[in-house]
C-alpha cells in the first residue's frame, strides 16, 4: 500500500490575528510508511486518518514534554499532497529543532525495543501503528530524509513505561460497548462520554459479558494507571460484579471515589516514580 502525505505547519499568532505558512525544506522530511501485502481498496479512511492523528499526536506529546512552553497553537498540522505509494509525513524545517529530536527519540526507541524515555500519552498513539500492522498483516517504517531509521512489525510490543505510574486491583465501571474476537476476545468499555477502553479478556469473561451488552458493569481486575491523568493504560478482567442499570452519575460517582484518593488506600498496589 502506497499513500503519502505532505505535512504543512503554522505558526499561529493569536495576538494579531495572522497565519504564518513557513516554508518547507527538502531536507527535513519525516515518513512512516507501510509496506507489505497490503491493498488500499482494504483500508478504511477513517484508519488512514487515525495513523495520521496518531504520528502527528505522538511527535506533539514528546516535544510538550520537552519544550513545555510551547503553546499547541504553534504545531497546527494540514495535508497539501496525497498520493498512492506509502503513508509519509513531511516536517516543516522551522520546527526541525523540536520535531526532529521528538521523531529521533521514537526511531531509536523502537530501534532498542525499550520505550521508557517516551511519555505514556505518546506510547499510546505508537500503538496504533503496530495494532495497523497487526490488523493488514503488514510492517511498518520510519524514514528521515529518504533513509530508514527504524523498523516494526505486528508482533512489536510497544509497552507502556512503568515511569510515573501505579499499579494495583481495582473494579472497572462502565457500560458494555462492544465485544469482539474469536481467539483474543476484545471489550470495548464506556467510561463516559470522552472516554471509552478497549482490552482483552478470557474468552469465558467474554462470554458473561456478552449478557450485558449496552448494561453497565463493574470488572474486577488488576490495572496500571497514569499517575498525573488516572487515565488507565492497561487492564487485566479477572471477574464481573453485576451492577444493573445504575445511574451514570451513580457509577462516575464511585468512580470518582475510588481514585480520589490517589489509590494510596491499597495495599496491594505498587507504586513506580
Amino acid at each position: 500500500m502506497v499513500i503519502s502525505y505532505i505535512i504543512c505547519i503554522f505558526i499561529v499568532d493569536n495576538k494579531n490575528g495572522y497565519i504564518y505558512l513557513i516554508k518547507m525544506e527538502e531536507t527535513d522530511i519525516i515518513e512512516l510508511k507501510f509496506e507489505g501485502d497490503i491493498k488500499p481498496s482494504n483500508v478504511k479512511a477513517s484508519e488512514i486518518a487515525d495513523l495520521i492523528i496518531a504520528f502527528e499526536s505522538a511527535i506533539e506529546e514528546i516535544i510538550k514534554e520537552q519544550f513545555p512552553a510551547i503553546s499547541e497553537d504553534q504545531i497546527l498540522v494540514s495535508f497539501e499532497e496525497i498520493t498512492g505509494n506509502s503513508i509519509g509525513l513531511k516536517s516543516l524545517a522551522h520546527f526541525t529543532k523540536y520535531v526532529i529530536p521528538a521523531f529521533v527519540l521514537v526511531t531509536s526507541s523502537f530501534q532498542n525495543k525499550n520505550f521508557n524515555s517516551i511519555p505514556n500519552s505518546s506510547i499510546e498513539k505508537l500503538r496504533k501503528f503496530t495494532a495497523f500492522a497487526k490488523k493488514y498483516n503488514c510492517d511498518g517504517a520510519f524514514y528521515r530524509n529518504g533513509v530508514r531509521e527504524a523498523t516494526f512489525t505486528k508482533t512489536t510490543e510497544v509497552a507502556y513505561n512503568d515511569k510515573g505510574t501505579s499499579k494495583g486491583e481495582t473494579t472497572l465501571y462502565g457500560e458494555v460497548q462492544r465485544i469482539g474476537g474469536e481467539k483474543k476476545p476484545r471489550v470495548l468499555i464506556k467510561i463516559n462520554n470522552d472516554y471509552n477502553i478497549s482490552f482483552e479478556v478470557k474468552k469465558s469473561i467474554a462470554i458473561q459479558l456478552g449478557s450485558y451488552l449496552y448494561k453497565f458493569v463493574g470488572i474486577n481486575g488488576f490495572a496500571q494507571w497514569d499517575n498525573n491523568t488516572y487515565k488507565i493504560l492497561t487492564f487485566s478482567a479477572d471477574s464481573i460484579i453485576e451492577t444493573g442499570q445504575k445511574s451514570l452519575v451513580s457509577t462516575f460517582t464511585d468512580l470518582a471515589n475510588l481514585y480520589s484518593n490517589h489509590l494510596t488506600d491499597l495495599d496491594s498496589i505498587v507504586q513506580y516514580e
